[in-house]
């Protein structure tokens, strides 16, 4: 293998569309790029996306298969959203408190995706989402106390790789306590090993044998490196990751085209400073000549020896290895229609109990009652996200459901004019509040604790955070089901009607 080969293998890359253009043709071929990444941009249909799969490995030839990744990790994120199980976010499967729900649907996901060609998922979330107020986690994790989702991540990556997709777990040594979002700037943490011991690294510590790769985080944690964020960090990659915890997988950052990476080292700078620090594989998810760059700026490090060779055999073996795996698992031989078919109803039944209730008190609307349903459009709360438009669901299956419903949507950033006018509208029939992040949102904690003033049976639905009901005590009826994705809404309407009890219980502190 060349250098030029040697620097490709190194490196994972996003591509543009749903086929494969020239410029990916050529850094497979020529550069020998070990690896691709995919987005909500590379998914028009299953059948399209299978294709896609079988033409990057044949581009890539009888060498040692393509790695093939995306983020589906369900809920709120989710690239591919039509045609394939959709299952419930890692927040609302932990409101189930049965962690095999988290291997059952792990396995139900990545049947799936292997039957697409996709070999990697960068998934479970091993952050435990101790901070409320955290833009880019929250409901991404499976929740605030440490050995509890310890227990789910352990159960997900088991689920992933019985499946033959192997688990990614994210985002070393811990995302879960920032309260910035590491795609628009560098969080950083100050907590001592200590307290990394006794919360961040719990769940890492307990999947890292089973792991096939870990990714991960821009943070900087500077009790440990006050110079670098984990990602280019040598002691907390090779001293923290490999010698201490003993992770013995590949190791991949997160995309390194990030503002935390970026806008502080340039990314393909940082590029050779990660693996000079101890990460197997860079992710470089959008930009084509910043996917050049890198590799070029690869090949002369390992040329000049600021990648030492033994660093670069070293991420190669862990790499190979991987490869040998999926190259020696016989193909799913399994139709996506007839495996979603099959997973359909036990992800449904699942999906049933993660709804929660955020207050002591719960009574479901009457039969028959007219219902006025005020509706905070949700929307991207961090680039993780994939947008859903989800906004007449509710009104359609609580009309289904035998409801007269009458349906105002609203921004969640709502104005003051915005607010006042809703308050101006007189309401005879049973008021539904749906709130979406209103912490960040003044007007929208100013309507609902007026609607609570003015109707005392006010029904409120957090179609996010369950952390809402911190901002909105005011709400005295008040559920969640974590996101608002189709199928969540669907099984929230049926808990409003009485069809369902809200039996999922609270995954965090309040």
């Amino acid at each position: 293998m060349t250098i030029e080969e040697q620097a490709g293998q190194l490196m994972m890359i996003g591509i543009p569309g749903t086929e494969v253009d020239g410029e990916t043709e050529q850094l497979i071929r020529d550069c020998r790029v070990g690896g691709v990444i995919y987005f909500q941009r590379n998914v028009d249909s299953p059948g399209q996306v299978k294709a896609l799969s079988e033409r990057l490995q044949e581009i890539n030839g009888r060498r040692a298969p393509l790695l093939i990744a995306i983020d589906q990790e369900g809920g709120m994120v989710a690239r591919i959203r039509d045609g394939v199980t959709q299952i419930p976010g890692q927040m609302a499967i932990g409101a189930t408190g049965d962690p095999k729900a988290a291997g059952t649907l792990a396995r139900i996901s990545g049947k799936e995706l292997a039957a697409l060609g996709i070999n990697v998922n960068f998934a479970p979330c091993a952050d435990v989402n101790s901070n409320p107020a955290n833009p880019v986690i929250g409901v991404r994790s499976f929740g605030s106390d440490a050995s509890t989702v310890a227990s789910f991540v352990r159960e997900a990556v088991a689920g992933y790789q019985e499946s033959g997709v192997s688990a990614a777990i994210k985002h070393f040594p811990g995302h879960g306590d920032t309260s910035v979002d590491s795609h628009l700037t560098l969080p950083k943490l100050d907590h001592e090993l200590t307290r990394l011991n006794e919360v961040e690294l719990v769940p890492f510590r307990a999947a890292a044998a089973e792991a096939d790769l870990v990714m991960s985080a821009h943070i900087q944690f500077s009790a440990i490196d006050e110079a670098y964020p984990a990602t280019l960090s040598e002691p907390i990659i090779s001293r923290l990751l490999r010698d201490e915890i003993g992770f013995e997988g590949v190791a991949i950052t997160d995309c390194m085209e990030m503002d935390a990476i970026s806008k502080t080292f340039g990314t393909a700078d940082a590029a050779v400073r990660a693996i000079q620090a101890g990460m197997d594989i860079v992710l470089i998810s959008h930009t084509p000549s910043v996917q050049r760059e890198t590799h070029r700026k690869l090949v002369a490090a390992i040329k000049d020896g600021t990648i030492p060779m033994a660093r670069v055999d070293e991420a190669l073996e862990r790499i190979n290895r991987l490869k040998a795996k999926h190259r020696a698992r016989k193909e799913n031989g399994e139709e996506l229609d007839k495996l979603v078919v099959q997973h359909r109803e036990t992800a449904a039944r699942i999906r049933k109990r993660t709804i929660s209730s955020l207050t002591d008190l719960w009574a479901p609307l009457a039969a028959g009652q007219k219902v006025e349903l005020i509706f905070c459009r949700p929307y991207r709360q961090s680039y993780a996200d994939e947008q859903t438009d989800s906004s007449n669901l509710l009104a359609e299956h609580l009309r289904k459901h035998g409801f007269d419903v009458a349906f105002t949507p609203v921004p969640s950033d709502l104005s003051e004019e915005e607010a006042s006018r809703v308050l101006s509208q007189e309401r005879t029939g049973a008021v539904v509040f749906c709130s979406y992040l209103p912490a960040d949102h003044p007007n929208q904690r100013m309507l609902a604790e007026e609607l609570a003033k003015r109707y005392p049976d006010l029904i409120g639905v957090s179609l996010r955070s369950p952390y809402d009901a911190r901002v909105l005590p005011c709400m005295k009826r008040y559920i969640t089901g974590y996101e608002s994705t189709a199928e969540a809404i669907k099984a929230v309407s049926r808990v409003l009607a009485g069809l369902e009890e809200p039996t999922g219980r609270l995954p965090i502190t309040q």
